[in-house]
């Protein structure tokens, strides 16, 4: 036999309707016997309550009691009429329930049912008049009471420490989880002013500070007297109970009347300032090094019950994990940037390392064959000198150009030579070299080498200007190492020169410095290279048909920074370099 559901609703709403008292239709099925399910309010329960028909449907019933109510004997009472209500066919009960005006009132509440197949349809009738009858009575109202007071502190005291234990596991700084901590803690217990802070050795460091309303602060720097009030404060205890904040496990110090226990006679006058009637003092460990201090004020005489006093103990303990785990995290995260840092500098480094192997190999490519291009022109001299001898063909002429050869090539060995080996004394020094200083006419030695590279100039037809009269006739410096510096610079502005062109060498004494400047019309530099020039092995990308191996002008700014000097390029690509070597003069010698 089919049940039509909807009529049966529909004439129990009727019913509920014509009913005078507030009521509300429901329902209860067999699946889920402890869920009953509102169907509809009548109109006297809208009018009353203010519900909406909507606000309340398909909600459960439980819903028109008060959620954040702390009537624990409410709550109780409606958990033991709920297992009735699945077997009793009608009932009768009282509950508190928020009215319309958001407060809770008692109500006499009467349940009937009716048995559809495997729904049971339920009508609860709510009236003001109060019944002392009650399903769930049982024992003496003072003992009920009692009772049920100590459930809702055990219940209070739980949350409180929920919510303290959540706090603790934040993703947030140890500031902040602990003014959280304090602030719940100051308006659980009524505490006017809490501090904490952290003690290591006989250092003391604030961590935060939470103050009730119209409490002054005595963290708040808004002056020196308060800062030192604050340090004089807690300098005070750590002089006073070192032991005290050095203690392994959790402390407690309770000063019920501060204002006369002799032991803090010396801090009356903050004690008053800042209107400290009762401590309460905290100390726990921190990881064997440090430990953290709690200070709990209250500005009325306050006693602690043992309960409260646990309760505390275990939120500081949950601080003092929290702190630790902060602390461990951040030398955590420290070793890991270090160790990141490092990781870097080792990729960095095994770059670095790379590119030199490639420019090593770049360079030995090149060095094998400037040395072997002048030991070419040695050995075919030497030949064509000795077939010359051998035919009675040899001419002054003939050998005194073969022996020129000879001589030019044997100088750019030599040259190269010398090069490789200043460049491989100063890696295997690390820069530590041994400077020979003496008195030495750089006019002389920038002349010498003029006269003794006129060949290759003429060969070129090049102009060599001189105009260095204003250098002074001594200068304490190192001449063989200038004598490098000086015959590269030349040598460069000739070789990287077009023929029948001039190059000018220019010298001055300016103020406390010497400058020789070397300025040639030739291939100059590209701009892209003009940061790399004078880079170990490093050529601009115009002068690889040249040859060369890019350790000359290395060599020439290392050696001229040894005397404390600078090697300035100046160069446009296509138009010429200028090349300037400053030294400074020195008094002293």
């Amino acid at each position: 036999m089919d049940i039509n559901h909807n009529n049966i609703i529909k004439d129990l709403m009727n019913k509920i309707n014509k009913d005078k008292r507030m009521s509300l239709l429901c329902k209860i099925t067999n699946d889920n016997p402890y869920f009953i399910e509102i169907i509809s309010p009548n109109n006297s329960f809208i009018e009353y309550f203010g519900y909406k028909v909507e606000d309340v449907s398909n909600e459960n019933f439980d819903m028109i009691l008060d959620d954040d109510s702390d009537d624990l004997e409410n709550i109780v009472t409606y958990n033991n009429i709920v297992k009735k209500l699945a077997k009793a066919k009608s009932l009768k009960f009282s509950l508190n329930i928020c009215n319309f005006e958001n407060s809770l009132e008692k109500f006499d509440i009467i349940f009937r049912s009716q048995i559809t197949g495997d729904v049971k349809y339920c009508i609860f009738s709510f009236t003001h008049n109060l019944s002392e009858d009650v399903v769930c009575s049982g024992g003496s109202s003072s003992g009920k009471k009692h009772l049920v007071r100590n459930l809702e502190r055990v219940l209070r005291n739980e949350k409180l420490l929920r919510i303290s234990s959540d706090l603790m596991l934040k993703d947030e700084s140890i500031s902040e989880i602990s003014y959280k901590a304090l602030k719940v803690l100051a308006d659980y217990f009524k505490i006017d002013r809490a501090i904490l802070c952290q003690f290591n050795d006989n250092d003391v460091n604030l961590i935060c500070e939470f103050c009730g309303d119209n409490i002054r602060s005595m963290v708040k720097s808004d002056n020196e007297v308060k800062v030192n009030s604050l340090k004089e404060y807690l300098d005070f205890h750590n002089a006073n109970f070192s032991g005290f904040f050095k203690s392994d496990k959790t402390e407690n110090m309770i000063i019920q009347d501060i204002m006369h226990d002799r032991a803090f006679f010396d801090l009356q006058n903050i004690c008053r300032k800042y209107i400290i009637s009762s401590q309460f003092c905290l100390s726990a460990s921190i990881d064997g090094d440090s430990n953290i201090g709690l200070f709990l004020h209250q500005t009325n005489v306050k006693k602690w019950n043992s309960e409260e006093v646990e309760i505390i103990n275990t939120i500081v303990n949950q601080l003092s994990v929290a702190i630790q785990k902060s602390i461990y995290l951040d030398k955590v995260m420290e070793s890991n940037r270090e160790l990141f840092k490092k990781s870097i500098a080792l990729k960095n480094s095994l770059n670095e390392e790379k590119k030199m192997r490639m420019v090593q190999n770049e360079f030995i490519a090149m060095a094998s064959h400037e040395f072997k291009t002048p030991l070419q022109i040695i050995d075919s001299s030497r030949e064509l000198l000795s077939r010359k001898l051998k035919n009675d063909k040899l001419t002054l002429e003939n050998g005194e150009n073969n022996l020129t050869k000879i001589k030019n090539a044997v100088s750019r060995l030599h040259n190269l030579i010398s090069s490789t080996l200043d460049l491989s004394q100063i890696a295997m020094s690390n820069g530590d070299l041994d400077l020979n200083f003496e008195d030495i006419s750089i006019k002389n030695l920038i002349s010498n080498i003029i006269k003794q590279n006129e060949e290759i100039y003429s060969k070129k037809n090049i102009q060599v200007k001189l105009d260095i009269e204003k250098l002074p006739d001594q200068y304490f410096a190192d001449q063989k190492m200038l004598d490098h510096c000086f015959t590269n610079i030349i040598g460069n502005a000739v070789k990287y020169s077009p023929e029948n062109s001039i190059v000018k060498i220019l010298g001055a004494k300016i103020e406390n410095k010497l400058l020789v400047k070397v300025i040639d019309s030739g291939i100059g530099i590209p701009k892209a290279d003009l940061k790399n020039i004078g880079k170990k092995f490093y050529r601009a990308k115009n002068t690889l048909k040249i040859s060369g191996t890019g350790i000359g002008l290395y060599l020439t700014k290392y050696f001229i920074k040894l005397h404390s000097g600078e090697v300035l390029i100046q160069s446009v690509e296509g138009k010429g370099t200028e090349i300037t070597v400053v030294l400074p003069i020195k008094n002293d010698k």
